[in-house]
């Protein structure tokens, strides 16, 4: 799934408004000062050839920071919105347990 584990230091942010990110965090341990939106409310960005199908980025809707030491895995955008080639049925399941 191309992620990445990581623990962060309280007071870090994980993600800002309006800032384009290839990778959204998804806090296994700790807590935020607000819940991570749902990766549905971040808006897309498409690639540079125009084609629907090839999102490169999304943007978190608000700013979130570690409100105390958390445990944090950063998923890679294309990876969430298409875990796989092949329909794996287990990246599948992963990914719509996430929301």
């Amino acid at each position: 799934m191309d992620a990445k584990l990581e623990t962060v230091a309280a007071g870090t942010v994980l993600c800002t408004e309006n800032e384009k990110t290839e990778f959204v965090p998804v806090v296994l341990k700790g807590e935020t000062d607000v819940p991570v939106p749902n990766f549905g409310q971040w808006p897309q960005i498409e690639s540079e050839s125009g084609l629907s199908h090839s999102i490169i980025a999304l943007v978190p809707p608000q700013t979130v920071t570690a409100a105390d030491e958390c445990m944090v895995v950063w998923m890679r955008v294309m990876r969430l919105l298409k875990p796989c080639n092949h329909h794996c049925d287990f990246h599948e399941y992963f990914v719509n347990n996430l929301n």
